[in-house]
């Protein structure tokens, strides 16, 4: 079970090929299709918590992007959990 006031946000980012807009948008589609299936996956288990989701493109990569391996990791979406104190 989450703790009461949980905040959970979907990060999508991207490698950096194609324009900075055009990866703006699809790291944050991206993060929307994540959060969707993890809401869906938890029904009303989930009722208290909240979610929402943000891309941040092709800003702060894991890896290098000038080869295919570093791009791959680059493509992500991360899951980024704040709980306040008790």
């Amino acid at each position: 079970n989450e703790a009461p006031g949980s905040e959970v946000l979907v990060v999508g980012f991207t490698d950096s090929v194609g324009s900075f807009d055009s990866n703006m948008n699809l790291s944050k589609d991206r993060a929307r299709q994540v959060m969707e299936e993890i809401l869906r996956a938890g029904g009303e288990d989930l009722a208290d918590l909240s979610i929402d989701a943000e891309g941040f493109g092709e800003l702060s990569p894991a890896a290098c992007n000038v080869d295919n391996p570093g791009r791959r990791i680059n493509r992500r979406v991360e899951i980024w959990i704040r709980t306040t104190a008790a």
